[in-house]
């Protein structure tokens, strides 16, 4: 792990911050663990006129949830949604999910037209030559036409909600990574809430 002061544990982490022991995260993003330090050094500075209980530290970190980043919302396949939309963001990604991941990734992708793909896709496919492009239902959101000069290299499928179902049904023991834009990432989401995906 690149945090020494970490253990990983189904999808989080347990972590030592100064004198605080035994701090867990539920998610298996590595980089939450600098986010989650840093929201500890400011209740360090504000501490001696905003006093917080240790329980209270404890309990917020462990009960924090962002959705659509490193969200995993199935686990046979091994479902992750993450909003990625920016090159950092898809670096970050991509050795997230090779930490986590069981069996091949399976990727899909959709994101808006403003996004720069030309870095983003080539580096998402290091995951593996399995990276489909879709769409969904936002006015800013890229289409087939919009993908035309990457058609030829990725895959493309118009109806994400069949794209997905397929990946379920025909890999139950890989993983399949749904990322590309907060937007897309958050509508997912809340369709597996809803049990289309059941």
């Amino acid at each position: 792990t690149k945090y020494s002061f970490a253990k990983y544990f189904e999808y989080g982490y347990v972590f030592d911050y100064k004198e605080l022991k035994n701090l867990k995260i539920n998610t298996p993003a590595q980089y939450s663990i600098v986010d989650a330090s840093i929201a500890l050094s400011a209740i360090d500075i504000i501490s001696s006129q905003f006093p917080i209980s240790v329980d209270s530290i404890k309990n917020g970190l462990n009960n924090m949830k962002i959705s659509g980043r490193m969200e995993i919302v199935r686990d046979s396949p091994l479902i992750i949604i993450d909003g990625a939309h920016n090159p950092e963001a898809i670096r970050n990604l991509i050795e997230e999910a090779t930490n986590i991941k069981k069996g091949e990734i399976h990727t899909v992708f959709a994101c808006f037209t403003d996004k720069n793909i030309n870095i983003m896709l080539p580096e998402i496919n290091i995951l593996g030559n399995d990276l489909i492009l879709t769409t969904f239902d936002h006015p800013r959101a890229r289409t087939e036409e919009d993908y035309y000069l990457y058609l030829e290299e990725y895959k493309y499928h118009s109806n994400h909600v069949d794209l997905i179902k397929n990946l379920i049904a025909t890999y139950p023991d890989d993983t399949i990574l749904i990322c590309g834009s907060l937007a897309f990432a958050y509508l997912i989401v809340d369709e597996f809430k809803k049990g289309i995906y059941d």
